[in-house]
């Protein structure tokens, strides 16, 4: 429910191997990536607030398109029951998404293709105003309708006035053009940090899978690894995630914040410090 993903055990929750454990797991991850106010929602019943969520019919299309793809394609041949592939694809894709970190199997083992979905849904990561890390799935929502509001705008008559709006619990939430570039460049940042981090996996004589992997997990705040972290792994590797990891945790508008204040106010103090 916290998005936290430690475990009492190695193999995460893979050591029980047990359907009704992974069920309530995935019941618990999906909660944990939703907003607390989607939540209130929920509680109350109000099923048609629920569902007209931006950030649970964005997770909903996701998990949707994303399943079938991974166990039809991305798995193709290495289950030996259709089953066995559903449920694992299911497992790790949700607690990716939640930037939970649990795991059931060994992704050395999974395909690129697979892999990639797992990055994909760690770079994502969950619902603003939840325990979940990541861009946050109510930015990337944004994006994706900014593109089809400007693609729509083309096909109404020029003098229309067209009022952009997604609902956010019971209340509509009117987007300007102000909201679309601020969130624009928060992914910008997100993705540069990410590709910065990636570049000093590479250089550091990782393969670009496992760089791209195991960055995103750190940035994302989720837990996932491929095998590079650990007790072997270099200072540099580290301290690199370690960065990551505080970046993605405090958003890093916060911090950037944080630094330019910091900044402001050390040139005010030296200033009056020398004209006395």
């Amino acid at each position: 429910m916290s998005t936290g993903g430690f475990s009492t055990v190695q193999a995460s929750i893979g050591y029980w191997n047990s359907v009704p454990i992974e069920l309530v797991t995935i019941i618990l991850m999906f909660l944990g990536t939703i907003n607390f106010a989607t939540h209130y929602a929920l509680l109350q019943g109000k099923f048609k607030t629920f569902f007209r969520n931006g950030e649970i019919r964005l997770m909903g299309f996701l998990l949707i398109i994303s399943i079938p793809l991974v166990v039809f394609i991305g798995l193709n041949g290495l289950y030996t029951t259709l089953s066995s592939s559903f449920r694992d694809t299911v497992f790790q894709l949700v607690s990716a998404l939640s930037t939970t970190g649990f795991s059931t199997i060994d992704f050395v083992f999974w395909p690129i293709f697979a892999n990639f979905f797992v990055i994909i849904f760690m770079l994502i990561g969950g619902g603003t105003g939840s325990t979940a890390g990541g861009i946050k799935q109510f930015r990337v929502y944004i994006i994706l309708k900014s593109i089809y509001w400007e693609i729509k705008q083309h096909f109404l008559p020029k003098n229309r006035v067209n009022e952009d709006y997604v609902w956010r619990g019971e209340d509509k939430l009117y987007i300007k053009d102000k909201n679309i570039r601020e969130i624009a460049n928060y992914i910008i940042l997100y993705l540069f940090t990410y590709l910065s981090g990636v570049l000093i996996f590479l250089a550091s004589g990782y393969s670009l899978r496992d760089s791209l992997f195991e960055f995103a997990s750190a940035l994302g705040t989720v837990g996932l690894s491929i095998g590079i972290t650990g007790p072997d792994a270099s200072g540099l590797i580290l301290w690199t995630e370690i960065f990551g990891m505080m970046l993605g945790r405090l958003e890093f508008l916060v911090i950037i914040f944080a630094f330019t204040k910091l900044i402001k106010d050390s040139k005010y103090y030296f200033k009056k410090k020398i004209t006395g």
